[in-house]
């Protein structure tokens, strides 16, 4: 079995926060900051995405964080 690969991490800067748009298998997910500040991912439901699994959606959120932290 082929495991995901991530292609591009976009940062999008909006007013008051910050979004990463991630392209994992040609699906773009949305990495946002919930009300504790830990990123959940948003996908787009038109783009009809095949199950995730929530460990690798984990990763990748952790991954974004490691790489905002060390540009600090």
């Amino acid at each position: 079995m082929d495991k995901p690969h991530i292609l591009e991490v976009h940062p999008h800067l909006q007013q008051y926060k910050a979004t990463f748009k991630v392209t994992v298998e040609q699906h773009e997910i949305t990495f946002e900051e919930d009300e504790e500040g830990y990123l959940r991912a948003i996908g787009d439901i038109q783009s009809h995405m095949p199950d995730m699994e929530p460990g690798l959606l984990e990763e990748i959120a952790r991954r974004i964080v490691e790489a905002v932290n060390q540009d600090q």
